[in-house]
């Protein structure tokens, strides 16, 4: 794929580095292997970046929307808070900030589409950056410093060697730019995304064909230990896990693996990636996954992290909650109950054919836009997963609600009876758990639920509510639907 074409598709994230091309990969996924399941998320950040357009393309400068590496601290546990986390984004400027997105502050403001790749110290006092095909070095309150040429640099586990490339030869040198080494012409073309793998071997990646990209591992005599399909290659800063994304039509998937020495082990991966496409870092402890999500619009992109261990564990949200900001825009006045809450609206220029309110007692948990129509794949799909989870539709400004613990429900866009399903109507019980969901008609209205069991299975009824025109001409006539809940 084009590297700047894929760019535009999707920025770019690393784990002590960043840059590169944001090419796919296809391919098998490992033996045995299982996608990556992200658990408890939460958005932690906002940075604004101009659209990407061809007349910024240029050999030193990657149509990406931006560039994160995450330290590891000394601490033996470390927190999320305490993970030190590093942004550069297209504008050429470069941010730290804390794992949750907290104490966010500028560090370094260069010129626009100038960096590729940023890494950091442990200690979170010193950056590394590719400037325009510069290496750079930044200790915070102090200018910058060029090391030597390159691109894609990256910063060894151990913190004593960075790793770079100059076009399709891979090279290393000390943290001050000195004893710089070959360490092996590619010659397979360009090479990008420079990661470590351990302090004894490092991994790049290169183009082959269409969706297609392949990781190779060498050690640092420049033998080649390794390749296999792939892209958006991540090491976590602990050392004990890669990252790497394949493509399965029609999405991108997500992979962890461990590593043993200088070696990718086959391993097997955990669960499913949601956000398909993007390339993801992992923070400190290896447990949790920090994601960059472009907007609709490729003028902003927003961080998320994910927390694998809860997502592996099979642990769902205690209560329902969404990160991050709706601007609601109602065309209409809401249509409001004791316990549910429908309308119709156009946030952004995006039609919301329903709306879930999330409630635990009389306070609001999240709201959920979606539409059926637009959607109706990932309403589908969810009858098949373990949770069942309605995601927003217009934009990432807002992450996903967790409505059902269960995955029996019976919950489709289309039909239902003569009934055409824009929405739903969900109701929540006193300790804001799931207790119904009704579809819900932008021009029937909502319905009125009431819970019906028949023949050992639970449903809920709803009677959709006539409207009627100036003249008493009923628009739409009193329906019925129902929709399965869990079995008692």
């Amino acid at each position: 794929m084009n590297r700047y074409l894929a760019a535009a598709l999707a920025a770019t994230l690393v784990v002590g580095c960043g840059g590169g091309s944001g090419s796919g990969a296809s391919g098998e996924p490992p033996a045995g292997g299982t996608p990556i399941t992200f658990g408890d998320f939460s958005l932690i950040g906002t940075l604004n970046t101009p659209p990407i357009s061809s007349s910024t393309e240029s050999s030193e400068v990657y149509g990406f929307a931006g560039t994160i590496a995450t330290a590891r601290l000394n601490d033996v546990t470390p927190t999320i808070e305490e993970t030190t986390v590093v942004v550069a984004d297209y504008l050429g400027r470069i941010f730290l900030m804390n794992g949750d997105g907290s104490g966010r502050r500028l560090v370094y403001d260069g010129p626009t589409g100038s960096i590729d790749s940023v890494a950091i110290t442990d200690a979170g006092n010193r950056i590394f950056f590719s400037e325009s095909g510069t290496i750079k070095s930044l200790t915070l309150g102090g200018s910058p410093i060029v090391l030597t040429s390159g691109n894609d640099v990256a910063l060894s586990p151990d913190g004593t060697k960075l790793a770079f490339r100059r076009v399709n030869v891979l090279w290393r040198c000390a943290l001050n730019g000195t004893n710089v080494v070959q360490v092996k012409e590619t010659g397979i073309g360009v090479i990008d995304r420079v990661k470590w793998v351990g302090d004894a071997a490092i991994a790049y990646e290169a183009d082959v064909a269409g969706l297609t990209n392949l990781i190779y591992v060498t050690n640092l005599a420049g033998t080649l230990l390794q390749t296999r399909p792939g892209t958006f290659f991540s090491t976590s800063r602990d050392g004990r896990y890669a990252s790497y994304s394949v493509y399965a039509d029609p999405a991108f998937v997500s992979y962890r693996i461990p590593i043993t020495g200088s070696t990718l082990e086959a391993g097997v991966p955990v669960g499913e990636e949601i956000f398909s496409g993007y390339p993801s870092v992992f923070l400190a402890d290896s447990t949790k996954i920090l994601t960059q999500v472009s907007t609709n619009s490729d003028s902003a992109f927003n961080l998320r992290v994910f927390d694998l261990v809860r997502g592996t564990s099979g642990a769902t949200l205690d209560t329902f909650e969404t990160f991050g900001t709706v601007p609601l825009q109602m065309d209409a006045t809401p249509y409001v109950t004791e316990r549910y809450f429908v309308g119709s609206g156009s946030p952004n220029t995006s039609v919301v054919a329903g709306i879930l309110l999330g409630q635990s007692n009389d306070a609001t948990k999240s709201i959920v836009l979606f539409n059926a129509t637009t959607r109706s794949t990932a309403q589908i799909k969810l009858l098949s997963q373990e949770q069942n989870t309605v995601y927003d539709v217009w934009a990432d400004r807002i992450t996903s609600l967790t409505y059902s613990n269960d995955a029996n429900f019976l919950f489709k866009s289309g039909f239902v009876g003569s009934a055409v399903i824009n929405g739903a109507i969900v109701t929540f019980n006193s300790e804001g758990k799931v207790a119904s969901v009704l579809p819900y008609n932008l021009t029937r209205g909502g319905g009125h639920p009431r819970v019906a069991t028949e023949g050992g299975r639970k449903f809920v009824e709803g009677d959709f509510l006539a409207q009627f025109d100036a003249d008493g001409k009923n628009l739409a006539p009193d329906g019925v639907s129902r929709v399965q809940l869990p079995n008692p």
